[in-house]
């Protein structure tokens, strides 16, 4: 018994990997595998990795109420029908659905699911027979499911109806299926403003892969230097240096900063001093491998309006990429428009016409007049007096 603690003869030269998930696969099989076994790990917590789990696609889960969109959404990226799918008005989708690459068009059972090896979903086998027989494998030829897998879910209902006719503890697999994703998508009825307490819940649940830190009283992550040097035209301050480490214990990869003007304590106007600031975070965010997006709310002034931001033009130059959202037209030609100013990347997007299309919902239209049209609508139907000029 703990072989695995026997020190061996250390070899005279590092083991090499082709790869570093070959290292991480041999890592595990060799030294937390055979721990995991020895502390009857898997007996207590989650059943002990298959290392071809190690192969997985990432996971991306859609939550969300019923009729909210979420197998809608799911189509939308497919561009195609997928094995099993069900929309209506009324709730449709009664069971968790792993949608994945296949070279033909077929559905798998839960049951069969959770044993085969190829796939990571051998935990959910803790759950029992009553929620396997809910679960199940829709496989089609999708070029964009050789990237990802997609998990479509049950619709949430109100009431405690539904959640006493289950046979399985719905929350714990939410619980499940958050841990194991790599991006979770909340979905959400405009129209409906109160949530059911089952949605709460499973808010509450997956609360601990979205970190919100509020600023509000504690002042900038960025401001004038305090340094020795009198060149110095800022600091990153206490605030910034917890957000910061925050960010590295949470091991985020995306950091939002809204709204700039509270996180950024300089003169916007200065440029040497925005050149700081964003080479700071760009620095930071390298070695964390962290993405930051920062929204600016722009003055009404038409100078701030026409040039797309307020300040130094060192904001649009030392960005990497850059979003517009402005409102165009006037009174019943009004509209919204979302444009792509830059991108060092790659090719600049299309713009988006967005509106308010009759039932309330942002939408996305063709053209600006349709959606002028579908504003109108709107406006019409919600009985909502035309905007004066901003």
């Amino acid at each position: 018994m703990f072989s695995w603690l026997k020190k061996k003869k250390q070899e005279k030269e590092g083991k090499a990997y082709k790869s570093v998930l070959n290292g991480l696969k041999d890592l595990y099989r060799t030294k937390l595998l055979p721990l995991e076994k020895s502390s009857m790990y898997g007996e207590f917590y989650s059943p002990v990795l298959n290392v071809d789990a190690f192969d997985a696609k990432p996971i991306v889960l859609l939550i969300g109420q019923y009729s909210t969109g979420k197998t809608t959404f799911i189509r939308y990226l497919l561009e195609q029908d997928f094995p099993g799918m069900r929309i209506g008005p009324e709730p449709t989708t009664d069971r968790f659905s792993a949608i994945m690459y296949g070279p033909n068009e077929q559905i798998t059972p839960g049951n069969a699911l959770a044993v085969d090896p190829k796939y990571q979903f051998k935990g959910l086998q803790t759950y029992g027979n009553n929620f396997l027989s809910r679960l199940e494998g829709s496989f089609l030829p999708s070029s964009v499911l050789e990237s990802i897998t997609l998990i479509d879910t049950p619709g949430i209902l109100s009431g405690e109806k539904q959640r006493l006719h289950r046979a399985y503890d719905f929350e714990a697999v939410i619980g499940w299926f958050s841990e194991q994703s790599d991006m979770i998508i909340l979905l959400f009825d405009a129209h409906k403003l109160d949530i059911s307490d089952e949605f709460h819940r499973v808010i509450d649940i997956i609360k601990k892969h979205l970190h919100i830190v509020d600023m509000r009283g504690i002042g900038s992550v960025w401001g004038p230097g305090t340094g020795k040097h009198i060149q110095n035209t800022g600091d990153l301050l206490a605030a910034g240096e917890d957000l910061r480490e925050i960010c590295e214990k949470q091991n985020a990869k995306l950091l939002v900063l809204d709204p700039l003007s509270g996180g950024f304590g300089g003169n916007e106007n200065d440029r040497t001093a925005v050149y700081d600031f964003v080479s700071s975070f760009r620095g930071w965010g390298d070695k964390a491998q962290c993405a930051m997006l920062v929204i600016g709310h722009l003055p009404k002034g038409a100078e701030a309006r026409a040039a797309g931001f307020s300040g130094s033009t060192a904001w649009e130059a030392s960005a990497r990429s850059m979003w517009m959202l402005s409102k165009k037209g006037k009174g019943s030609e009004e509209h919204w428009l979302l444009a792509n100013t830059k991108n060092n990347y790659a090719p600049l997007q299309k713009k988006k016409y967005l509106c308010r299309n009759e039932i309330g919902a942002w939408a996305e239209a063709t053209s600006d007049k349709t959606a002028i049209k579908a504003y109108q609508a709107y406006k019409k139907k919600y009985g909502i007096e035309e905007d004066s000029d901003e």
